[in-house]
């Protein structure tokens, strides 16, 4: 959700808090908040989070990342459910670059392991 610099007011860049509940008191203070508590995204990205947001803190349940096509896991850490203890970590909505990257990780791990495990069913099919 990333957005893409363009003309279209849907287009233009905004600074988002990745938290969407804003529950942080340390991220609404200046003096505390820093540049990593925040992302850029397009206004109607953000407009969309805003509402994702919402209703995670209506009913407490996250948003699933394979609500986007092409994302394998829900999130990249926890589950469905919102904790104090998690926060937003975890939810694709809270960071898309560290969902993916986290996603990169497993995957590429998954398939190493599978590589090794073929390699050695060819090298020792009795085993």
């Amino acid at each position: 959700m990333l957005g893409v610099n363009g003309n279209s007011e849907n287009t233009k860049i905004e600074i988002d808090h990745k938290d969407g509940r804003k529950s942080e008191h340390r991220i609404s203070d200046i003096k505390t908040q820093k540049l990593s508590d925040f992302q850029p995204l397009t206004k109607a990205a953000n407009d969309i989070k805003r509402q994702i947001c919402k209703r995670c803190k209506e009913t407490n349940k996250r948003w699933s990342a394979k609500n986007i096509k092409g994302n394998p896991y829900d999130f990249y850490v926890g589950d469905e459910n919102y904790s104090e203890e998690l926060g937003c970590k975890g939810c694709y909505q809270y960071d898309p670059v560290e969902y993916r990257k986290v996603v990169v990780r497993k995957i590429s791990e998954l398939s190493a392991k599978e590589a090794v495990d073929v390699v050695f069913k060819k090298l020792y099919p009795d085993e």
